[in-house]
């Protein structure tokens, strides 16, 4: 699957070598940032235009029914034009608070771990998970580190990392966890 400026291409694989298989029709969204839930339905987002949902089974049709969810969903809550893919799970903000989809009620429910670390009204440009349960987190004034709690209570303790706050470049944030003790932040 790829996105492109007039929507979404399904490529196939055959004896190496990559082809288009087909456009996929009823979707003319620029998608620039496409991800998959921990159960394979498809997110897409673009700063511009809103966050999309569709469902993986949607996939083997030639036409897609995708939910913007940016501005039409269950909640009536207007999201912001960008979703976080935080351990397999996605996660919506409205710049209050932050919502997990849920794949089986297919409904964005309050994330009360998010919302207790990250302080509301403050506008997170990033939210990235490594393979070790980390959340690293930026917003314009700081980037922070949530490490996952060892008690029974669970949740997350915040770390803000002062020397790198304000160096990573708006709209193309990222970081890489090496293994436990060295992370890349591009710039």
């Amino acid at each position: 699957l790829a996105g492109y400026y007039h929507g979404l291409l399904m490529f196939e694989r055959n004896n190496h070598t990559w082809t288009l298989k087909k456009e996929l029709k009823n979707f003319e969204e620029s998608s620039r940032i496409i991800s998959l839930d921990k159960h394979s339905n498809i997110w897409i987002s673009h700063p511009y235009r809103g966050v999309f949902y569709i469902k993986r089974s949607q996939l083997l049709n030639d036409e897609v029914d995708a939910i913007n969810y940016s501005i039409s969903n269950p909640l009536n809550k207007k999201f912001r034009n960008v979703f976080f893919d935080i351990n397999g799970e996605i996660i919506l903000d409205d710049e209050s608070n932050f919502y997990k989809f849920n794949t089986k009620s297919l409904l964005p429910e309050k994330y009360n771990l998010l919302n207790t670390c990250l302080n509301s009204g403050v506008k997170v440009n990033y939210l990235f998970s490594d393979d070790y349960q980390n959340i690293w987190c930026g917003t314009s004034q700081t980037t922070s580190l949530l490490l996952p709690q060892n008690t029974f209570a669970g949740g997350y303790k915040r770390f803000d990392l002062n020397e790198i706050s304000g160096l990573l470049p708006g709209g193309f944030e990222s970081s890489y966890a090496i293994d436990q003790h060295n992370v890349i932040f591009p710039t």
